[in-house]
């Protein structure tokens, strides 16, 4: 589970500027603050050792709207997965997605949106995925303390 925010000032930009002589207002606008509740899980099928169910949320409010969406994952020996979402925002959509894990640190996959908010938007969407996982080794030390009665 995790929460985060964005634009927490929620800043106003008005430039003004003077047009022969004339004040004029070139541009006003003004960031909302958005935050974001999302969460998921990793459930294993007692049943069925190879299946993992991986279902998730998010959820996004700012001034305006707040908006959700829900998928849920099956993957076979962490290897294919697929699954289906279903999401809110300017255009309610179901998403179709599958793809498989080439090594622990490398997948692909591909998703189609289908529109189901009245009036459809758009037929439909492919969207194509690469993800590499890179590692990243911070060494850390054991801490020193000073074993001096002077620095208690």
């Amino acid at each position: 589970i995790g929460i985060s925010a964005l634009h927490l000032p929620a800043t106003n930009l008005n430039w003004d500027v003077a047009y022969n002589g004339q004040p004029a207002s070139l541009a006003k606008y003004s960031v909302d603050r958005t935050y974001f509740l999302t969460g998921g899980y990793y459930y294993d099928i007692p049943s069925n050792p190879d299946l993992q169910l991986q279902p998730s949320f998010l959820i996004k409010q700012d001034a305006a709207v707040t908006s959700f969406g829900v998928s849920c994952l099956l993957m076979w020996k962490q290897l294919l997965w697929g699954g289906l979402g279903y999401r809110t925002e300017r255009v309610s959509a179901l998403d179709i997605m599958g793809g498989i894990n080439l090594t622990p640190n490398l997948k692909i996959g591909a998703s189609y949106d289908l529109a189901t908010s009245n009036p459809t938007a758009f037929g439909g969407t492919y969207e194509f995925f690469f993800n590499y996982r890179f590692k990243v080794h911070i060494p850390t030390e054991e801490p020193v303390w000073d074993k001096s009665p002077r620095f208690l």
